[in-house]
């Protein structure tokens, strides 16, 4: 099947054990996740820009 959609293909994630990076409260308790998420947020940011075809002109 093809869509004609761009697709963020690298860097890719699959997250297990999600229970054990939060507190019961919701709050995030991995220091180590918490830097892969941000450098994974900073690449899906920069693949956005790339991609976004409603740029503001």
């Amino acid at each position: 099947m093809f869509l004609d959609v761009p697709t963020m293909e690298q860097p890719e994630v699959y997250i297990g054990n999600v229970g054990n990076l939060f507190e019961e409260s919701g709050n995030l308790v991995s220091e180590l996740f918490r830097e892969f998420a941000t450098k994974f947020m900073q690449a899906f940011d920069a693949w956005v820009e790339t991609n976004n075809c409603y740029k503001a002109q």
